[in-house]
Parts: C-alpha cells; sequence; structure tokens
C-alpha cells in the first residue's frame, strides 16, 4: 500500500468506502419537517414568504424561519438553490 501510494497511485479503504457509500444514501433521505416540506411545495411554486403566511394562515416571520431550517439541513443558499434541489431529487413530483 505504501509503495502504491509513494508512487502516485491511489489507495481505497475497503471499509470507508462502504461506509461513505451507506452514508451518502441515508443522507440524501430528506429530514424535514411536515410543514417544512409543505413550505418547500409553496417555494417550488414560486410564493413569496408573505404568500405562503396567508395560505397557512402564520406570519411571515414563521415562513422566514421554515425556509432557513430547509436551506440550512439541505446545505443549500437561496430560494432558487431549494427549487432545483427539488427538481433535481425529484422531489417536486413526490410534494406536489
Amino acid at each position: 500500500i505504501i509503495k502504491r501510494v509513494l508512487n502516485g497511485k491511489k489507495f481505497y479503504d475497503s471499509e470507508l468506502l462502504q461506509y461513505t457509500i451507506h452514508n451518502e444514501k441515508t443522507n440524501n433521505e430528506i429530514d424535514l419537517t411536515n410543514r417544512e416540506k409543505c413550505v418547500l411545495n409553496y417555494v417550488c411554486k414560486g410564493l413569496s414568504n408573505k404568500d405562503i403566511a396567508n395560505e397557512l394562515k402564520v406570519t411571515d416571520y414563521t415562513i422566514k424561519k421554515h425556509v432557513s431550517n430547509i436551506l440550512s439541513k439541505l446545505h443549500l443558499r437561496s430560494r432558487q438553490d431549494i427549487i432545483l434541489y427539488a427538481q433535481d431529487n425529484h422531489i417536486i413530483d413526490e410534494i406536489i
């Protein structure tokens, strides 16, 4: 293994690869609350925080917190990223 690495070759531990693959599969599962999934649905439809708040009969601040939690949990930066993430992971089809 050492000679291989010293010669510029790569080495991958099979146990580490298995662990990484397993965690990647479980990390792709969405860990959002039902309310966050509902808000994500509205975000994907293009509604503003105010419009979503009116639909759900809550304050704008509450929606802002939900959107912030979604961004944090999915490691995203913007509402546009939420929409692209939802499309790429076929979440929109499941929620809408």
